[in-house]
This record gives C-alpha cells, structure tokens and sequence, in this order.
C-alpha cells in the first residue's frame, strides 16, 4: 500500500513539474529576439526608439519623434505572448494595435497586422555594426513604406 501511494505521488510531483517547466519555457522570452534591447535613434529625423526586457517574457519599448525640441509622436511598445501567438503591440493616443509575428526569430523580426490600415507589417532587421533597420509599409500598396535607420545610442 505505501509503495502504491509512493509511486502515485511521484509520478504526480512528475507531471507537475513537467507542466510547470513546460508553460514557463512556453511563455518565456525568446533570445533570438533579445538583440532589440537599447537605444536607438534616427538622429536624421530625430526619431528615438528604446527596448528593455521587462521581465522573463515581455520585451517594452517606447518610440518618440522631436521637432524643434518639442515631442510630435509618442508611442508606447511592446513584444509579448498573447494566445500562443507573439505580438508587436502598439500603443499611441488611447488606442491599442496588435501585430502578429510572421517569421522565425533570429536577425530580423516582421510582424503583420492586415487588418491596420497602416502600417500592415513592420520588419526589424539587425545590422552588423549593432544598429537596426525599421520598415513600415503597406507590402501591396506602392508608396506606403517608411524606412528608419536606427544608429545604437547607448550600449
């Protein structure tokens, strides 16, 4: 009776922490995508962009423009798991965009909303000297694209 109890309860314990370890890894942060974190900035249109893991499975973000010293655009970013899906969110004003990760991780990252009217994708593309190239665009339509040549300010 003991032995039963025993090798029921470990098998339990098992399953448990196989579960456990299972949906952390799930939800964890990939590293193919932690090459974002920094400081950026478009010093040609005076555009900043930061990232910084917030914690195990969220990346944050902020995105500004300046005019005259004055801020003309503000965005708040981040890269997160929602419904087994990584998501680009978007939020400027009082309103919240969504956009899905369409390819594998590693030295670019395109995420696709098509249902946004603009931009419908964006694509991070890593650059060898530690900047980044930032596409907005609208792939079907001709000239609805913007392209941000992002120098890493801060290491």
């Amino acid at each position: 009776m003991k032995k039963t109890t025993l090798k029921i309860l470990t098998i339990v314990l098992f399953f448990n922490l196989l579960t456990f370890c299972t949906s952390k890894k799930e939800h964890a942060f990939p590293d193919s995508m932690l090459w974002l974190t920094g400081q950026y900035a478009d010093t040609s249109i005076q555009f900043f962009e930061s990232w910084a893991l917030m914690n195990d499975s969220i990346l944050t973000g902020s995105g500004f423009q300046l005019e005259g010293g004055d801020t003309v655009f503000k965005e708040q970013l981040s890269i997160e798991k929602r419904e087994r899906q990584w998501q680009y969110i978007v939020k400027a004003d009082s309103s919240e965009t969504a956009f899905d990760l369409t390819n594998q991780p590693g030295d670019s990252l395109v995420f696709e909303n098509r249902e946004n009217e603009y931009p419908k994708r964006i694509t991070y593309i890593r650059r060898a000297n530690g900047g980044i190239d930032v596409t907005i665009d609208n792939p079907d339509e001709t000239g609805k694209k913007q392209v941000f040549r992002f120098k890493n300010v801060k290491p």
